[in-house]
């Protein structure tokens, strides 16, 4: 009875094991304008999990003394996660008046990718090291990096 128990508890995790993850990680640097003006840096970890029956879930981290997270969970094609061509999806967001749009394209067994940042050249959002809104310009991507699992 305890194996039967057992392999019970496996089958939902050797289910999953068909899943692919795609993790990206990158660095954003903005000048913060107000309040307390400085340049600040924020690690950004996006997770992508894509299903076999067409849904992603969609999970995000930006990290700092108050770190936000996001999770979303949509059809493959849907407004936020779009498939470009057979190697290339993006993830579409919104943060204050700027969309970022996350480009991933596969190589061989590993992934590239890219961050495009349009609207205002300012925008205003919830500062991660003071939890309250502040004002951001010149945003700009020092480092990215990406895995497939």
């Amino acid at each position: 009875m305890r194996y039967i128990v057992l392999l019970a508890l496996l089958m939902p995790c050797s289910a999953q094991a068909a899943d692919t993850v795609v993790r990206v990680r990158y660095v954003i640097a903005q000048e913060r304008i107000r309040p307390e003006p400085k340049v600040v840096r924020a690690t950004v970890f996006v997770r992508l999990i894509l299903k076999d029956n067409g849904e992603v879930e969609d999970h995000a981290v930006a990290r700092g003394k108050y770190s936000r997270s996001s999770d979303h969970r949509a059809k493959l094609g849907g407004d936020r996660i779009k498939v470009i061509d057979a190697h290339t999806i993006t993830r579409t967001t919104h943060v204050g008046n700027q969309t970022l749009v996350l480009t991933v394209k596969t190589e061989g067994s590993g992934c590239a990718a890219s961050l495009d940042i349009s609207g205002p050249p300012e925008m205003v959002a919830r500062s991660i090291d003071l939890n309250t809104m502040a004002t951001y310009r010149n945003t700009r991507i020092e480092s990215m990096d990406c895995t497939i699992e």
